[in-house]
């Protein structure tokens, strides 16, 4: 009878994901079939119950997980209809199903020969889905949000049979200093490693589509870094960051700071 709200996803003393309720722990998120079917798995406590009742745990349990991740997880549960849709593009729909594999956030570079196949025509039906192409990364709008982020580390974990990694608070755009482990953490935090600094995905891509907006049909443009500087992005950061989006810085010219694409 225990309402949603008395249930929390958090990590055990071990750092694995867990199931809590008002404070006490149910079990444990474990490998699945997918990403988005993890299995609980009774902690020692709850397994010795014996019958109905420990049926009527694991039920509960099992179905809070599923309502989180239909409430959390919809931007990966939106590329899996797309992928299953057999009216729509199948280059598309094996976009869908890479980046859904993926949590949702892929670098480009990843992606390369599917976006390369996909016919213009056919983006519509990608971009309606809410697939994002952005110049580094293709993500799904709402896998950003701080509860996806969550359920996405706890979800990787569990495939891997590893500890959740720490996020970076909830609030934060841009990291100058933060230890992620490996480039995946990075990712499916939602950061793009720039140079030496940390910026989450989206607004990476923001500051790359106005340099474009400046730039417009120019070899040579000056960037206003208001922007980038809002975000703390250093000066450093948003060079390496035009580097890797393609442009070249070049002399600046009346106090400006032109980029050549």
């Amino acid at each position: 009878m225990a309402e949603s709200e008395e249930f929390a996803l958090a990590k055990d003393g071990e750092g694995r994901p867990a199931l809590f309720w008002n404070g006490a722990m149910l079990g444990h998120l474990a490998k699945g079939r997918t990403l988005l079917q993890p299995l609980f798995k009774p902690a020692r406590a709850v397994a010795g119950l014996e019958g109905e009742a420990l049926r009527e745990i694991v039920d509960k349990a099992d179905a809070w997980i599923q309502l989180q991740l239909a409430k959390n997880m919809g931007g990966i549960v939106a590329l899996n209809q797309l992928a299953a849709d057999a009216a729509t593009d199948g280059v598309v729909r094996a976009l869908a199903a890479r980046l859904a594999d993926a949590g949702g956030i892929a670098g480009r570079q990843f992606l390369a020969e599917t976006l390369q196949a996909i016919p213009k025509e056919a983006r519509g039906a990608a971009r309606k889905a809410g697939i994002v192409f952005g110049a580094l990364d293709v993500y799904h709008h709402a896998i950003l949000k701080p509860a996806a982020t969550r359920w996405r580390a706890a979800l990787f974990a569990a495939l891997h049979d590893k500890p959740m990694p720490d996020l970076p608070p909830e609030s934060a755009v841009h990291l100058k200093e933060w230890d992620f482990a490996t480039p995946a953490d990075c990712r499916n935090a939602g950061y793009r490693k720039i140079g030496n600094e940390y910026v989450r995905i989206d607004l990476a891509e923001r500051v790359i589509k106005k340099a474009h907006e400046a730039r417009g049909q120019a070899l040579e443009f000056g960037m206003d870094m208001a922007f980038a500087t809002s975000l703390g992005l250093s000066e450093e950061g948003l060079n390496a960051l035009m580097r890797d989006a393609g442009f070249r810085r070049v002399e600046a010219k009346d106090g400006e700071i032109p980029e050549t694409d």
